[in-house]
């Protein structure tokens, strides 16, 4: 290495001093390319060098050299790290300005831009500037052979997201083949301390189960669902309505990246989240503008001859089936006592004539209808009839999934009152220390110190109390599928 950087500089000298390139080579005892790329390559580096510098003032005079700063160096915390935008989404966001200012340049052209501009104007390492782009973590995956993308099988996965200071938590879907993603299902994640990092805590299978329902009746029926380990994505409930639907549940094995796409496609998603998050005042429209921007680039995929834009290829798979079938395919079972002609669920009362005073029974009950459930008898598993529901359910709540999520939301409440109320009664079972005739002269004016504590814990507590009931009543139904129809 080192006798190959002396005899490029030996070539580099006998150059300047006349010698032709042949005479170079009868000197050195090397070939005509090896002499040529030697004493061509700083004039090469140069007329680069020139280039970029070209490019650089072009992208000033355009009123760009800014904006491309500002989305090199925008960042948000997310997991607890400070994440920056992929340079292929700066060169997305960038690319039609581009275009109009007369800057008609592809993504490696870019980059030797982009580092030109980090390492010669900003000074900064161009390695660690990098690295800051890559995700953390340590991958120890192993891959266990070609990627496979059959045709018509839906991928499903959760995932967390962070927003204008709320957790989220959201589930995804995509098209295997095509790679066209659905707009998530979107709520809210409750689970204290815990973050994005839990976001699988924050749904149930019920959840699942109705945005498959809006999936399904959007886009027809699937071959196959494919999910993950994940207990509410492989439960009783997901199990037999895709069953009773002819739709085939397959689980990926751990460690196995070949058989879980929908991550590598979740974290392209959470890169054109990052782009967009400052253009949007909700998390429904920071989904809605990522997964259209998804959608609507080019994606190559190995399968394909071509390049494909998954929005245009993806036109709903082929098996439709009606509405009412879909929504009705998925069930909760539970076992209960017909007692004196009434079945209780979840503190509602359903009626039913029945001519034994006590029978154990088997009740399903729909996800889209509250107001009535089917009952099997236990013992022989014939049908006895269908149970009006008697009680009324909290104002407002039409479904079975609002149902338990009003449940979960009274849980909450009554966990936070409960804990406020433990912490009022200790303060108030402590007593005020008592001080001497002195200490109370001079500290005249706090004598009243520990009554106007305790009052005032007392108003923070019927406050906390009162204010957080009204944000959670006023907290909408989780956001619901909206897609446009298929042709």
């Amino acid at each position: 290495m080192k006798e190959n950087k002396k005899l490029k500089e030996k070539a580099k000298e006998l150059r300047e001093k006349g010698y032709s390139i042949r005479e170079i080579c009868q000197i050195l005892g090397k070939s005509i390319a090896t002499v040529h790329r030697w004493v061509s390559e700083e004039g090469e580096k140069e007329k680069r060098e020139f280039k970029l510098l070209q490019y650089i003032r072009k992208l000033e005079e355009a009123g760009l050299y800014e904006k491309l700063l500002e989305l090199l160096f925008y960042k948000v915390k997310e997991k607890g790290h400070d994440r920056y935008l992929p340079l292929a989404k700066v060169y997305h966001a960038l690319q039609v300005e581009l275009e109009m200012a007369g800057i008609s340049i592809g993504y490696h052209r870019f980059r030797q831009i982009v580092k030109a501009i980090v390492v010669g104007r900003l000074g900064k390492n161009w390695e660690e500037f990098i690295y800051k782009r890559k995700s953390r973590g340590v991958n120890t995956k192993v891959s266990y052979g070609a990627v496979v993308r059959p045709h018509e099988f839906l991928e499903v996965d959760l995932t967390g997201y962070e927003f204008g200071g709320k957790n989220y938590a959201l589930i995804f879907a995509f098209d295997l083949y095509t790679g066209f993603v659905f707009p998530p299902f979107i709520i809210e994640n409750k689970e204290k301390g815990k973050g994005v990092n839990h976001y699988n805590k924050a749904f149930n299978s019920m959840e699942v189960a109705l945005y498959l329902v809006e999936i399904f009746q959007k886009a027809g029926l699937p071959k196959a669902v494919k999910t993950d380990n994940e207990g509410i994505l492989k439960s009783q409930l997901i199990k037999s309505g895709l069953e009773k639907l002819g739709v085939t549940l397959t689980n990926t094995y751990p460690n196995r990246p070949n058989q879980k796409i929908i991550e590598v496609v979740i974290k392209e998603l959470k890169s054109y989240l990052r782009l967009h998050r400052r253009n949007a005042e909700t998390i429904e429209e920071l989904t809605q503008l990522a997964v259209e921007s998804y959608n609507r680039n080019y994606h190559d995929f190995k399968h394909l001859d071509r390049k494909i834009i998954p929005a245009e290829l993806f036109k709903g798979y082929s098996r439709k089936i009606d509405e009412t079938v879909i929504k009705t395919a998925f069930v909760e079972i539970k076992e209960r006592t017909l007692k004196d002609n009434e079945i209780q669920i979840d503190n509602l009362i359903y009626q039913l004539n029945y001519p034994k005073k006590r029978e154990k029974v088997i009740v399903h009950r729909f996800l889209h209808d509250l107001t009535q459930v089917a009952v099997y008898s236990k013992s022989t598993g014939e049908f006895i009839g269908i149970a009006r529901l008697f009680s009324k359910p909290p104002k407002g709540i039409e479904t079975t999934v609002e149902f338990r999520q009003e449940k979960l939301r009274s849980k909450r409440i009554d966990k936070r009152e409960k804990k406020l109320r433990e912490e009022l009664s200790k303060l108030q079972r402590e007593k005020v220390p008592a001080v001497t005739i002195e200490e109370l002269i001079e500290n005249e004016g706090e004598r009243e110190k520990a009554p106007i504590v305790i009052e005032k814990i007392e108003t923070d507590f019927l406050n906390e109390i009162s204010i957080e009931t009204t944000l959670e009543e006023e907290e909408s139904q989780p956001k619901r599928l909206t897609l446009e129809d298929f042709e």
